[in-house]
């Protein structure tokens, strides 16, 4: 194979590369905005050390939990919005005792009442997938909440 061959071969291989890419933006830039056009919350949160840190939020969750925007909620943690203390640790435990989340990862919890920035409680539905780490330590979780009023 000659210098031009390969040149040839490496500038088309280039080109493909660069449409993949272009397809792949495209296709994140669709993702993104299905998620951001939902009526239900969507968010990512990662564990750091039992704390549930919001790393991603839609505008739905913001309304919902009374944020002036998801990108206020980036960093905040989830366990501050439960309107008594008290169920926060008593779901907490439950859900983290049970051996069917252990197993599956999978949570769905009704009439949750979290409270919005105004203190105001909200009932809500909430659908959990978690992921877990090598070791079985909790490490991430994505999901929807849904206002039940």
């Amino acid at each position: 194979m000659g210098d031009g061959e390969r040149d040839e071969r490496g500038a088309a291989e280039a080109e493909s590369l660069r449409r993949r890419v272009r397809q792949l933006e495209e296709e994140a830039g669709a993702l993104r905005e299905l998620v951001d056009n939902l009526d239900v919350g969507v968010f990512t949160m990662d564990d750091a050390g039992g704390k549930a840190i919001v790393v991603r939020a839609n505008p739905a969750l913001a309304r919902i939990l009374g944020y002036p925007s998801a990108e206020a909620m980036i960093g905040q943690s989830a366990f501050e919005h439960y309107s008594d203390p008290k169920e926060r640790m008593e779901t907490q435990t439950q859900f983290m005792a049970d051996p069917v989340f252990r197993a599956s990862g999978v949570l769905r919890l009704e009439a949750v009442r979290l409270r919005r920035d105004t203190r105001e409680p909200v009932p809500i539905l909430l659908r959990l997938k978690a992921t877990f780490d090598e070791g079985g330590k909790l490490s991430r979780f994505y999901g929807v909440m849904e206002d039940t009023r």
